[in-house]
């Protein structure tokens, strides 16, 4: 049987893998951010 504690843990784990993907997803909007304003300089320093 899971333990009070043992059933909290579980539950900051899965905060946490919730919140790990949601940074996952940040970060790749991001980089295609960058890329887009990167790709944007260089069409416009023609």
């Amino acid at each position: 049987m899971e333990t009070k504690w043992e059933k909290e843990e579980t539950k900051w784990e899965k905060e946490e893998m919730k919140w790990e993907k949601e940074e996952m997803k940040w970060k790749k909007e991001e980089m295609k951010g960058k890329k887009a304003k990167r790709e944007r300089g260089a069409a416009e320093s023609k």
